[in-house]
């Protein structure tokens, strides 16, 4: 018997979105940044990213698309990040840690879906990481998670994929488990921070009550199960 592993996501301030399902793959990508593997020819994906800094709802000049898929020990995300002047954009090689005035994409996840703290992972265009822990209103930026990550300058913009390992994080003991999640950009030349879902302007940066839920079967995770 298989199980179901189903990313949901239902913005409530702005109307319920049918579920989003990721591509369940035996053969998972190559984490290099190149999105030429035949999962991301197959994986379902967001678009529609609006910015929330330095205004809200407005959108992108260039557009963001970000894709989902997973396997029994991981979750895999890539994202393609067109920019019409790729000369422009700004990265840098790097030590972890050190990339945040760059362009980055980040996976903003709640993985006790409990609003009350959340993993935020980073990459810059050539694929180095940042990550943070967020909990009682603070941010620490002095763990290192153990996650995988490759990026790609191209003619068209830039391109990241990243390898998240279950083991690598925490999450409720439940039958199903629930996590919050959001996709982010940002284009350091124009200061611009932007979101999917979008961010609600009556709620200003309120990143954990904005989350989009995230359902993993128990049966997935502890590999029982197709």
């Amino acid at each position: 018997m298989g199980f179901i592993f189903l990313l949901t996501l239902v913005f409530p301030l702005r109307g319920a979105d049918p579920p989003l399902v990721p591509l369940k793959t035996e053969t998972p990508p190559i984490i290099d940044g190149v999105l030429d593997d035949p999962v991301w020819q197959k994986a379902p994906s967001v678009t529609g990213f609006k910015t929330f800094i330095p205004d809200f709802d407005r959108d992108m000049p260039d557009k963001t698309i970000a894709y989902y898929a997973y396997d029994r020990e991981n979750l895999y995300f890539a994202f393609k990040c067109y920019d019409s002047e790729p000369d422009k954009i700004k990265t840098s090689v790097t030590r972890r840690d050190n990339m945040y005035a760059d362009d980055f994409v980040c996976i903003n996840l709640d993985s006790f879906n409990d609003q009350q703290g959340l993993y935020a992972l980073y990459v810059n265009p050539t694929g180095i990481q940042g990550d943070s822990r967020f909990a009682a209103g603070q941010e620490d930026r002095s763990v290192d998670f153990v996650w995988y990550s490759g990026g790609k300058i191209d003619d068209d913009g830039y391109s990241i994929e990243i390898r998240i390992p279950l083991k690598s994080i925490r999450f409720a003991n439940k039958e199903t488990v629930e996590m919050g999640i959001l996709f982010e950009r940002r284009v350091s030349r124009r200061s611009e921070h932007c979101m999917y879902p979008p961010m609600d302007p009556a709620q200003g940066y309120a990143f954990l009550t904005q989350m989009q839920r995230r359902q993993l079967s128990r049966g997935f995770l502890y590999g029982q199960g197709d």
